[in-house]
Formats: structure tokens, sequence, C-alpha cells
């Protein structure tokens, strides 16, 4: 499944299932897991029990209370959320990953009893090799037999520019597109990188009293990466 595609369904708040995100964009990555939680949740006074977050440090793996997260049945509603954050799939050992599947592959089997389940597994960037589109890695391959695959890559320069228009905007600022794409050659393409230069160049321009960020704004305040 593409991004787009994922964020269609979101859109229409059509998102039960079972998903692997993976990928080096970690803020559109992010962004859509907040999203789909908001869609199972949107009641805030039930997303302590309807939507349960586990994350797990380097090397760290807990089948049993990923079972039991969505084992747990929701309260007051016939839908949940399971999000499960792991640094690093590549650094576990192979029992470990082949247990992690069949850990979701039960869950994705056994049905919901009437529950409408949510579940995603997500990786941060660079920990996680998927392969080649021909030659998936083994556990991508197996995790696409019963999970929803989706590669947050990072954007490409015309929509981070496009989105970087649209963020400094929120700070009441205009910026060409010739000096977003200076800050985009020195920062590269993840956009929390970009978000924090973007901030600290905006709050730079604020207080010159000037409405548009030039290319002396970001020489003063964003370095090469």
């Amino acid at each position: 499944m593409t991004e787009l595609e994922l964020n269609t369904r979101i859109k229409a708040g059509a998102v039960e299932g079972f998903y692997f995100f993976y990928g080096e964009e970690d803020y559109t990555k992010n962004h859509a897991v907040q999203q789909m939680k908001n869609a199972v949740c949107p009641d805030e006074t039930f997303a302590a029990f309807n939507s349960i977050s586990l994350s797990f440090g380097d090397g760290e793996l807990d089948t049993g209370a990923i079972a039991d997260a969505v084992m747990a049945p929701p309260l007051m509603s016939s839908a949940k959320i399971v999000d499960v954050s792991l640094p690093a799939i590549d650094g576990l050992k192979e029992k470990e990953r082949s247990a992690l599947l069949e850990c979701i592959r039960n869950a994705a089997e056994s049905g919901g009893d009437g529950i409408s389940l949510t579940f995603i597994l997500r990786v941060t960037g660079g920990g996680f090799d998927p392969g080649q589109a021909k030659r998936p890695s083994s556990f991508l391959a197996n995790a696409g037999k019963f999970m929803i695959c989706v590669d947050f890559a990072y954007q490409t320069e015309a929509k981070l520019i496009r989105w970087m228009e649209r963020h400094f905007a929120q700070y009441g600022l205009a910026v060409a597109p010739q000096t977003a794409g200076m800050i985009l050659s020195r920062c590269g393409r993840s956009m929390y990188r970009l978000s924090g230069e973007i901030a600290k160049t905006a709050a730079y321009t604020a207080q010159s009293g000037r409405r548009e960020v030039t290319p002396d704004d970001v020489d003063a305040c964003v370095t090469r990466t």
C-alpha cells in the first residue's frame, strides 16, 4: 500500500487491519499513526483504555505483552488500536523476528470477536532493511502475507519545498522556493530536521521584523548536515 492509499483510508475512517510501517521518514510515519489513533479513539476519555502503545528499546521484545495488548477488550467501544514501536528489527535475533511475526499472525488470524482492531507495527527509519522491490527481505515478504505494509520514504524535493512554504506560513512568513531549497540542500530530507531548522529560522526572521525569509537568514541559522 502507498502512503496516498493509506491517507485515503485514514480520511474515510476505515483503518481497521494489521499494518507494518517502515521506511526512512519518521515524521510522516508518526503522523499517520497519530491520525489513525484519532480515527479509532476520537474521545480522549477512553483513549487510555482503547489506544495502547508499546515501545521497546534496542534489542528488546516482549511478544507476551503484545499478545496481552491485542487481547484486552476495549472499554465502552467496539474499536481499539494497538501501536507497537521498535527502534530496529534488523537488530533482533532471527528467532525473535520469527516470534514477533508469529505473534502478530496469530492475532490477525484469530479475529476480533466483534471488535474492530487496528494493529500497527512500526520501526524507526534506518532500523530495517526491506531489501529490493523484486527481492524483499524475508521479514517483509512474510509480513506482507497478513499485514498491510507501507514504506514511508523521504519526500521528493518538490513536495518538501511546498511543505516548507506551508510551514513558514504558519509563522506568518513567506519563503521563496529557492530559499527553501537552500535549507533543504543543507539539512537533507528528514522532515524532523527540517522542522527544527524552520522554527529556528522563522524566529530569527520574525525578530528582524521582516515577513519573508531571505538567503541571509538561512546563512545565519542553518548549518550543513
